[in-house]
């Protein structure tokens, strides 16, 4: 392609000037580039000087100019254009690798699964849920192993925990947003409560409780605080900051839902009067479930031998149920008495009757559980005797031996079999009004008559046509397992040095009936009357009238 200058009246080769950076002389390329053609004499014949600076070969000068040209019109093979292709493809390869790293957290979040493993170098054989679901992913699809874990960069994994914990955070910033908007400028309550984790680091949960647009109840589990102390004042700025944070005025707070302990509910300087000084509205009110759980508890403290039956119970259990061994032989045994029973027509069969059971460990935390814990023991009452007999005759371990040795003593003991009874009794009672307090929508009409309904049949099991039905159960039970019932009219020797303090003529029916029956039921009955008590109950009521039950007409 040649260029005419009308300045210089010289012709020159486009291809050969804007390519060709050599000093090259051959086919005349200094005159079509630097100098210009002006020989027009020599542009006819064979030996025209076009044609000799074309060439006749494809790797003249001229035609590796042409070449170049060429290549340098074409867009697409510029070097920033490969490049924006190539930057392209890794910018989807980074996002499909953040995607699945997103997807894995999304799911392990929701299933509440743990993240991490044990051991998370590439040689182990299991690298925890998070690396074990990415590996899962990339087996069924192609496309995502080509580029997560081995085949990703060494610096763009997106698998590390710093990754991890930034994309859970942004999914809790999100989820906070909607509860946000979702309680709106409406009124709202906060449940508090603050605990140790595992780190021994002091953590304070917040919930929200609201009520949404359509007048629907809700409970929004909003954030984990870590606190440097439990001072009230602590706790209270921190609550703040988080609900100012999250745009909540707190003049719009109608409730504070805390536990009981002084730093809590004191009346100065607790938490609830640090807030009830910002909002005069936002009134305290102490979980009614914990209240109930607070009195068994101070109810089983209070009364020695109803506190060493706890102990003894736990011992038990340790006992029988520490192995998986025991554990099948306990089995077995539960196997033989229903073998027995259906045999003798002792007990009824039918569909989903006569199951397999274990014995369930009462929980610290949550007095419920030991409902549960003295329930299991006395339906399997003969095949844990039974285990703890074949563990005692059993030669292989001493301290094994001696521990089922002072477990059958516990179970023979009439004693424990009378606060075992005792203790079902009342559990049954309460578990009643537990399992209504905790209840996330309840009717509080319901819950005043379930209050008055437990006191009232405590105090029906306390009066003496109660006791009588409660000792012929106790005295039966004891006979269908063989154990020994000692003489009511006998002294009773108080143990520990009491000895010397304890009146004439105290006798074991004495001890049974006032010291362990009477005095439980009384201290059980104390503790409900004082956590729930007049001023409660006629606040619930009042409470109950703001509860629409009819629609005007």
């Amino acid at each position: 392609m040649a260029e005419y200058s009308e300045e210089k009246s010289c012709a020159y080769c486009l291809y050969c000037f804007v390519s060709n950076n050599k000093e090259n002389t051959l086919g005349g390329s200094h005159v079509f580039t630097v100098h210009g053609f002006d020989s027009w004499k020599r542009v006819c014949g064979k030996h025209c000087a076009f044609l000799t600076h074309i060439g006749s070969g494809p790797c003249s000068p001229h035609n590796n100019a042409v070449t170049s040209g060429h290549a340098l019109m074409k867009q697409p093979c510029h070097i920033e254009n490969v490049m924006a292709v190539r930057d392209k493809e890794k910018v989807e390869r980074n996002r499909l690798r953040l995607k699945v790293s997103i997807a894995v957290v999304k799911w392990l979040a929701f299933q509440a699964c743990a993240f991490r493993g044990h051991d998370e170098r590439p040689q182990s054989k299991n690298q925890g849920n998070f690396l074990e679901m990415v590996k899962l992913l990339a087996e069924f699809n192609p496309e995502i192993a080509k580029v997560v874990l081995g085949n990703a960069p060494y610096g763009a994994k997106y698998t590390s925990h710093d990754i991890q914990n930034e994309i859970l955070s942004i999914f809790a910033s999100k989820i906070r947003k909607h509860i946000r908007e979702e309680v709106g400028d409406y009124k709202y309550s906060i449940l508090v409560d603050e605990t140790c984790d595992a780190s021994k680091r002091e953590q304070m949960a917040l919930v929200l409780r609201f009520a949404d647009k359509g007048g629907i109840l809700q409970e929004r589990f909003f954030d984990l605080i870590h606190v440097a102390n439990t001072r009230s004042l602590t706790l209270k700025n921190e609550l703040s900051f988080v609900l100012s944070n999250n745009g909540f005025d707190i003049q719009n707070l109608r409730e504070q839902g805390y536990d009981g302990a002084s730093n809590m509910r004191g009346e100065l300087n607790g938490l609830q009067a640090l807030f009830l000084q910002e909002c005069p509205y936002a009134y305290y009110v102490h979980c009614y479930a914990h209240r109930l759980q607070l009195a068994l508890v101070d109810a089983s403290k209070e009364v020695v031998p109803i506190s060493q039956f706890f102990q003894k119970l736990i011992f038990i259990i340790n006992t029988v149920d520490s192995s998986s061994k025991r554990h099948d032989e306990l089995h077995l045994a539960q196997l033989v008495e229903l073998e027995n029973g259906i045999s003798n027509a002792s007990i009824e069969t039918g569909q989903g009757a006569n199951q397999i059971r274990s014995l369930k460990r009462p929980g610290d935390t949550r007095w419920g559980s030991h409902f549960g814990s003295v329930y299991s023991l006395m339906k399997m009452f003969g095949p844990v005797c039974s285990v703890i007999q074949d563990i005692a005759a059993d030669g292989s371990i001493g301290s094994i031996r001696a521990d089922a040795d002072t477990s059958f003593g516990y179970l023979s003991s009439f004693e424990f079999i009378f606060i075992l009874c005792l203790m079902k009794e009342i559990f049954e009672i309460t578990e009643l009004l537990g399992q209504a307090l905790q209840k996330k929508s309840q009717d509080i009409v319901n819950v005043v008559r379930l209050v008055s309904s437990t006191k009232q049949c405590l105090q029906e099991l306390r009066s003496d046509d109660g006791y009588q039905v409660f000792i012929t159960t106790v005295v039966e039970f004891c006979l269908n397992h063989s154990i020994d019932i000692p003489d009511f009219e006998e002294t009773y020797i108080m143990r520990g040095g009491r000895a010397r303090r304890q009146p004439d003529q105290f006798t074991k029916e004495h001890y049974f009936r006032v010291e362990i029956f009477f005095s439980t039921l009384d201290t059980q009955l104390f503790e409900l009357n004082r956590r729930f008590n007049d001023k409660v109950m006629d606040l619930l009521t009042i409470s109950a009238t703001l509860i629409p039950t009819n629609k005007f007409r």
